[in-house]
């Protein structure tokens, strides 16, 4: 071969690669959207599988270098279902202003449903972009007098294996069945890494002020702060303080620690409603239903303290299921140490309807001094257990069959 052929054939080598670089550019993006759509309802589950909650493909118009889809979220805890939407790009693209990626998608936050910006003037949207190295990274915009003001990002690797970043919103609107939840000056972080198939790390989130319900009912809470640990024990602890017009409630701080609890099976057993001492029967069910939910779990009240105008509660304690124990609620083991002021103690037992007024709610909490089931003066204590069937307050064993109507 002589010289002429071998500089031909050198030549030929760089052309021959742009030329695949090119289809590449052309093909790929249509491969990407086709296996975008293929892999969405999987991805969709698995997002929303963590929150018990619903994330159903609605529609996806494909095109070459781009597609739009169309979701909705639903969740037991909202009253409405979250509307999303989609506008995606096919890759690969090098040096665009979304960087060196194969896949991007500009979601803007619903302004309908159960989820919405607050103020209502607000515009926010999430982008996801996924690199050219399989990194996804989700940033948050505020859209603002035509300009994207970025407000946050988190990064997860394309192992799954960890998720990292923060951000701060203006503000969102929760339709909650309880009544509306409004968040105001949110900051939300994380700081997760998943081992063995289970997440380990921190979840955050501090607000300046949230609202609950509306009008006259509705609660005013200064300063609400919420951290999530998830390890080998589960650990919440809140910290709040909250006004209801003249009333008020706080400041409050609780410390919530569980392990192998399943909290939407326990919230089923109860029904969707709270115990009711005054119900026998009825406490007797959900207690039948609360230990087959809890089966071995363990949830442990390290502490709770809460300030009231009436005076202030401490409570701690602990809730278990076990197996080595008949079946029904004689499985629950339960231990609680309870002090709170006496004003306070008055309006537990008219708010639990015991009673219906304070002279009642008095003569009880003196018989129950007299009972020695409590203690103190100004400021009362109990404790409680709940071992093997057999319920003891305050050292006194209780004859709890009784106390729960007797046999069903």
């Amino acid at each position: 071969m002589n010289r002429s052929a071998r500089l031909l054939q050198r030549a030929a080598w760089p052309l021959w690669g742009l030329l695949l670089l090119i289809l590449i550019g052309l093909f790929a993006p249509r491969q990407i959207g086709r296996l975008a759509e293929q892999s969405a309802p999987v991805v969709l589950a698995e997002l929303a599988r963590p929150g018990q909650g619903q994330l159903r493909q609605e529609a996806w118009q494909r095109g070459w270098w781009g597609s739009e889809a169309h979701f909705v979220y639903t969740h037991p805890l909202l009253r409405e279902p979250i509307p999303l939407g989609a506008e995606m790009h096919h890759g690969p693209w090098l040096g665009s202003q979304l960087g060196l990626g194969w896949f991007a998608a500009r979601i803007p936050l619903p302004v309908q449903g159960g989820f919405t910006a607050f103020p209502a003037e607000e515009r926010m949207e999430a982008e996801l972009v996924i690199d050219l190295f399989g990194q996804r990274t989700i940033t948050l915009w505020r859209l603002r007098a035509g300009q994207r003001i970025r407000t946050g990002r988190f990064r997860l690797p394309h192992d799954n294996r960890e998720l990292v970043g923060e951000t701060e919103l203006p503000g969102v609107l929760l339709k909650l069945q309880q009544g509306d939840l409004r968040l105001a000056e949110i900051n939300l972080r994380a700081r997760l890494t998943r081992e063995a198939s289970r997440w380990r790390g921190t979840l955050g989130l501090d607000a300046r002020r949230a609202g609950l319900g509306q009008g006259e009912h509705g609660w005013l809470i200064e300063q609400p702060r919420a951290e999530l640990t998830l390890g080998e024990i589960d650990q919440l602890t809140l910290h709040w303080s909250a006004s209801q017009g003249i009333h008020t409630l706080g400041p409050l701080e609780t410390r919530l620690r569980w392990h192998g609890v399943d909290w939407s099976a326990l919230r089923a057993s109860l029904g969707g409603r709270l115990p009711r001492l005054n119900n026998p029967q009825r406490l007797r069910q959900q207690l039948e239903r609360f230990s087959l939910a809890i089966e071995t779990g363990e949830i442990l009240l390290d502490t709770l303290r809460l300030e009231t105008p009436l005076g202030k509660l401490h409570a701690a304690g602990m809730l278990r299921g076990r197996n080595d124990a008949p079946a029904g609620w004689q499985r629950l083991h339960a231990e609680l140490r309870l002090s709170m002021d006496r004003a306070l103690m008055l309006q537990a037992f008219r708010a639990s309807r015991w009673v219906d007024n304070e002279r009642a709610a008095t003569h009880l909490l003196d018989t129950l001094r007299e009972q020695q089931l409590i203690s103190g003066e100004d400021n009362v204590h109990a404790s409680l257990s709940l071992w093997e069937g057999a319920l003891t307050v305050s050292g006194r064993v209780m004859p709890i069959d009784t106390l729960l109507g007797g046999e069903p």
